[in-house]
């Protein structure tokens, strides 16, 4: 049964008409900040005049992460989309696609950037329903299960791995353009100096197990006299992470979240970090290798993909969550340390490093527009 709403639906935009993109991503950092890129890349071009929309969740990071850019957003509910309960989501998932077709009906968008999470699935549903051509984005070496689905009714999808494009149907566009990221980097903005600083990142969320294992050695990272040490715990674990301290770690700052996440990678010479897509990303961009400690429980083990086509070409290490104690990542974070390996390990990144993404992007959400219209007129 496919959701109805009324049938007084205005006319689609013309391709003349100032641009007009939707935007569907949400529960996670990577799955909002490359469609806050490419958004804020459309809003800034000169003498191209665009309108945005986000479709967020009420209870998701994207609500509040879209707010404080100042950016208008619709809210329509979303369910995680699981096999073993496909009945019983149903309902749930029909009341998406009704509020997405809704919104959009009001907004009349040209095109759809879905980048992932809860809210894209019923967001790109609607879009083909509507008659909206829309463009995925996937980050990941192997994508998700949703993006799977949504490629079969989807004009295309941008990946950053070479590899992913064997996962989707054949005939599909596969755009191989990287990631959009929220930051344009400068390489002369970058610090250095006699003192190397490694960036500890739980994510926005927190990875309980490592931050617990980095807590555990700050007396051993405090007593090396040229290492800073920059930990990020995330929201969830930074009560936990700090409390009873006192002030015996002078060399290890400890943050919760940051929005300015580009201050500190300035900063960053190697890093301790799960694989996640965003993350993978913005470190490669800002030429930072890194010890990954896949997260295990990510579908299809794509973290661990994430890291391993990095490694594979020697640009960073993996230290599996099962393997990690603290005698082994203090020898891998004073392995990776040495001004020689560091050096190696930069030299390696450079062939994965996409800048310009977000333009390239934009461009392809351009060209989907003009083949749209192209084929409205045959």
């Amino acid at each position: 049964m496919i959701p109805s709403v009324a049938s007084d639906t205005p006319p689609r935009p013309g391709p003349d008409d100032e641009l007009r993109i939707v935007f569907a991503g949400g529960g996670s950092g990577g799955h909002i900040y490359p469609a806050l890129a490419v958004a804020r890349e459309a809003l800034a071009r000169p003498g191209k005049p665009c309108h945005v929309l986000f479709l967020v969740t009420p209870e998701g990071l994207e609500k509040g992460v879209v707010e404080s850019h100042g950016l208008p957003c619709a809210t329509i509910p979303a369910v995680r989309l699981v096999a073993r309960n496909a009945l019983s989501i149903l309902p749930g998932m029909w009341a998406g696609i009704r509020a997405a077709r809704q919104a959009m009906r009001v907004f009349r968008p040209h095109v759809l950037y879905g980048t992932g999470g809860f809210v894209s699935f019923p967001a790109v549903v609607a879009a083909w329903l509507e008659g909206v051509p829309a463009l995925l984005h996937e980050p990941n070496t192997v994508p998700g299960r949703a993006n799977r689905l949504l490629a079969r009714i989807s004009r295309g999808v941008v990946t950053h791995f070479e590899q992913s494009a064997c996962h989707f149907p054949r005939g599909l566009s596969v755009h191989d353009l990287g990631t959009p990221l929220r930051y344009e980097y400068d390489p002369g903005r970058r610090q250095t100096g006699s003192t190397r600083t490694l960036l500890i990142l739980g994510g926005s969320q927190g990875a309980r197990r490592l931050n617990m294992v980095v807590r555990s050695l700050y007396h051993r990272l405090a007593a090396k006299v040229d290492l800073r040490v920059i930990h990020l715990t995330g929201t969830r674990d930074h009560a936990e992470v700090v409390a009873g301290l006192g002030q015996g770690h002078p060399n290890v700052e400890i943050v919760a979240y940051t929005e300015e996440m580009d201050k500190i990678l300035y900063r960053t010479d190697f890093a301790v970090c799960r694989a996640g897509a965003l993350t993978v990303s913005e470190l490669v961009e800002f030429s930072v290798p890194a010890i990954y400690v896949p997260f295990p429980g990510a579908v299809g083990n794509h973290q661990f993909e994430n890291a391993r086509s990095l490694k594979e070409r020697g640009a960073s290490e993996i230290l599996e969550e099962t393997e990690l104690t603290e005698e082994r990542l203090m020898a891998e974070i004073d392995r990776m340390s040495q001004a020689q390996n560091l050096q190696k390990y930069r030299a390696a990144l450079v062939p994965f490093r996409r800048p310009g993404a977000t333009r390239r992007v934009l461009e392809a959400l351009d060209s989907l527009v003009h083949a749209a219209s192209r084929a409205d007129g045959d």
